[in-house]
Formats: C-alpha cells, structure tokens, sequence
C-alpha cells in the first residue's frame, strides 16, 4: 500500500481520471438519479482522449494489432444485437438493446485508446482504482456486518436511504435467510465476489487477505465463497507444491492463515457464523450435486435449471440462434419464451455467466468470448501466475453467477493491454 500511495502521488491528470473510473465504477450504489457513475465515467474518459490525442496534441487515434481480437469479438456482439432489433422477438425484447450496442462500442472504444503503443501503462491507474474499491468495500462490509450485529440496522439502509434519501435503484436482497447480507457498495453479495477475490490476489498485505477471506466467507453470498476459496487454494497449492518456499511465500501463508482463523475463531464464538457457512456449503454441494444428476425435486435450485435446461432449448430454436443468440441482455428469452418458465411476460438476465453468454451471444460468441480469455492466460501466465488464478477464480464463479460487469470487464481489458505490453499485472509492487 506504501508504493501504491507513492504513486498514486505521481498522477497526472489522466492517471487521476482512470483511478477514479476503477474506484467508482465499482461501487454501483452511487450513481445519478438512477445510473451509476461508471457511464458517465465511461464518457469522461473518451471525450478526454479525443481532445487530447485528436485536438490537443494533433494526433490520431490508430488501431493496433492488440485490440484487432477485441475489435472482432464486438464486432460480432453488435451484429447479433442487430438481429435481436430486426428479428421476431416482441418489443420487450428489444427494448434496451440501442443502449447496449452503444456501450459496448463505447468501453472498445477506451480499449483501443489504451491498447497503442505509448499509453497501454495508463491502465495501471484503473486496476489501481479497482483495488483501492476492492479495500474500500471489503472494510464497507465490514461495516455492515458490525453495525447489524450491534443494533440490528442495515448500513446501506441507514446511509443511502435515511440520510441521503437516494436509493431510487431500491435495496434488492440485503436480508438473507442468515441475516444481514453483507454486499458493500452492490445490491447483493454476490455483486461482490469477483471484487472481493481480487482484492485478496492484489493484497500483499497478510492482515488484507485474511480479512478478504471472512467477507467472502460470511458475506451470504455462495459465489463469493466459492471465489476466495479457489484463491485461498491457489495459493495453497503453490506453497506445498514449491521445492523452494520462499521466506515471503511462508510469512505470506503464516500471516493470512492466522488472521482467518483468529477473526473466524472469534465470528464462531460469538455469532451464527458456523450455521450460515455450513448451510451455504451444503447449497453448494447440492447446487453442483444435482448437475449431475437425472432428476431435482428442489425447484428453488434455479441455477441447475440453467444448465440442465440447455438440450430442450437448442430442440426447439433454429440454429442460427444457437450460433448467435438472442443479443445481448436477452439471455432470459430462452427461458421465459422458449421454454414458458421464470419470469414469463418480463425481461430479465440470466444469472450465470456461461449461460447469459450462450444465450446472449450464441455458441459463437462463447468461442470467441471465452476462447479470448484463454489466451490472456496463456499469454501472461509466464509474467505473473496469479493472473491464473484470478481467471481460475472468476471462471468457477461464472457457474453459479455473473461475473462480466462492466467494471469488471473493463478490468479484463486492462489486464490484456498489460500483457500485450509484455508488462506483469497482480504481482507488481506498483498496485498494491
């Protein structure tokens, strides 16, 4: 954090622009009327760099053989937004698909800004953005979580709706069936998880990842708690699997380990921790459980109807929307109108990464999509191992949740610029 504060000393004007569209963007309670902010920072961001590039300093703006992949896979994502506005879906349907394509060529828009040569280490001051929000929410969360347990008030309630009157997007599922659940700046735990699972790979502080690791635990959320799992085992893996234990990597795992366990030590004597954390395991278990099996008798289990309901959809759609989709925004159609269940006669988004896609974008614009992710990995795992296990992390969640929010993809567009500049990520000192 000591480098971190150095740096972030050093801003120039569009440093400052880009730590605050990361910082921001990941808080969606705060916003205008009833837009967050990361739109409007969206906008900042380009008109800045058109002045600059194109008035300013008499410049151009060049696409460059990094954003070509991006510049494909959008390319496609609009086209197939096309169809949706054209096709024979009823205007429910459509409504908001204008809106997305708009964004969508907006955030390529700051991808291909960044993605020229000489300006792809500006993205630092995003990923920096995102991680002092990832510590900013985890100790809002943390918040929370106190000032329920001593006087039963909900944080998010009591700042946003009695003091600033200005929760208009409204407070959807804070109370669980374990209490309070802890969602930060979000409208539920699970909005968190992929945030609280970067912090914790970012942190190089042991007290910061341990206190990542209780959130993602009793925060309410099974996403969140499958995340921190994957990346607390990541880490556990790298350690014994180590011939040579750096002393750091030992003082790393020693102080994460004893910081959980004395803060969960202290959650288990004194609360109802232990209850919520197994009954969410157990979910968990038989979430993934009934994958696998012929039959569910729990039709709660909404998410296993996700997959399981795959085969009977493509029986009865036409190919090409196999191929491309319904557009984005859209993912409910298969469900709702092709197979008559969950929120008939509304809109709505499925929730599961995977399948959102599939629905959205078509088997095509999985291939692309995910494809895309795979070779960032393979690209830049050589420069720093813990972007595998971030991409390990957000691709087990998107089995049960969706993980590609704007900010988040924003992050992934970051991270591939820093690669493409053959430039670590996770483990330079610069970010946290």
């Amino acid at each position: 954090m000591n480098r971190l504060g150095k740096r972030i000393k050093e801003y120039e004007l569009e440093d400052w622009i880009l730590f605050i569209y990361g910082l921001l963007g990941t808080m969606p309670l705060l916003g205008i009327g009833n837009q967050t902010f990361f739109p409007y920072l969206t906008l900042l961001v380009i008109v800045y760099n058109l002045l600059d590039r194109m008035i300013l300093n008499k410049g151009e703006i060049q696409l460059s053989n990094v954003s070509i992949p991006l510049c494909i896979i959008a390319l496609f994502e609009v086209i197939s937004d096309i169809l949706c506005l054209v096709g024979p879906v009823t205007p429910l349907w459509k409504n908001g698909v204008v809106t997305k394509i708009v964004w969508s060529i907006g955030y390529l828009m700051v991808f291909v800004f960044y993605s020229e040569e000489g300006y792809r280490n500006k993205v630092r001051a995003y990923i920096q953005g995102v991680y002092i929000g990832a510590v900013f929410q985890m100790f809002w969360a943390w918040g929370q979580y106190f000032l329920f347990k001593a006087t039963g008030l909900s944080l998010n309630r009591v700042v946003f709706e009695r003091l600033f009157e200005s929760m208009g997007r409204e407070m959807l599922e804070e109370y669980g069936r374990d209490g309070l659940g802890l969602s930060g700046l979000y409208h539920h735990p699970s909005n968190m998880a992929v945030l609280l699972s970067f912090g914790y790979i970012v942190s190089n502080s042991p007290i910061l990842k341990g206190l990542f690791v209780i959130i993602g635990v009793i925060c309410g959320s099974r996403t969140a708690l499958v995340g921190v799992a994957i990346c607390v085992l990541f880490d556990l893996g790298r350690y014994f699997f180590s011939e040579n234990k750096p002393l750091i990597l030992n003082r790393m795992m020693f102080g994460v380990s004893g910081v959980a366990f004395l803060v969960f030590a202290i959650l288990l004597a004194t609360t109802k921790v232990g209850e919520g954390l197994v009954n969410k395991i157990s979910g968990l278990m038989e979430l993934y459980g009934n994958l696998m099996q012929q039959d569910t008798a729990d039709t709660a289990l909404s998410h296993v109807y996700y997959w399981r309901s795959i085969p009977d959809i493509m029986k009865r759609i036409p190919i090409s929307r196999i191929l491309l989709g319904f557009g984005g925004g859209c993912s409910g159609y298969a469900i709702s109108e092709v197979m008559h269940v969950m929120y008939v006669g509304s809109k709505w988004i499925v929730e599961c990464e995977y399948i959102d896609t599939l629905w959205s974008y078509g088997l095509i614009g999985v291939l692309l999509r995910y494809g895309w992710y795979l070779v960032i990995v393979i690209k830049g795992v050589h420069l720093d191992k813990k972007l595998l296990q971030f991409f390990l992390a957000i691709g087990v969640m998107g089995t049960t949740y969706n993980t590609n929010y704007p900010w988040a993809l924003m992050l992934v567009y970051s991270i591939f610029i820093l690669i493409s500049n053959d430039d670590g990520l996770l483990q330079n000192k610069e970010v946290a």
